[in-house]
């Protein structure tokens, strides 16, 4: 019948196959789910006016208006000069 060191040969190349497989699977499902979102990122681009578009690229943090850099035991701080700027 088999020798052991077949019988090794033959699962180590079952276990290789079934995980090249499982990964050609995986990957097909991701570039799937990934056109998916390609499509309804430029569905919701299309909607957009330019000023919404360059809304969304320039909108500043709450740090460019703070007077201090608030940490957990500090408290975040407005400044109202950068702020009105």
């Amino acid at each position: 019948m088999w020798s052991k060191g077949n019988r090794v040969i033959i699962y180590l190349t079952t276990i290789v196959i079934f995980c090249i497989s499982f990964n050609l699977s995986g990957k097909d499902k991701n570039d799937k789910d990934e056109k998916v979102i390609d499509k309804k990122v430029k569905l919701l681009l299309s909607k957009m006016t330019l000023e919404e578009k360059i809304g969304q690229m320039t909108q500043i943090c709450l740090q460019a208006v703070s007077k201090t850099q608030g940490t957990t035991t500090q408290k975040q701080e407005t400044d109202l000069v950068k702020l009105k700027e």
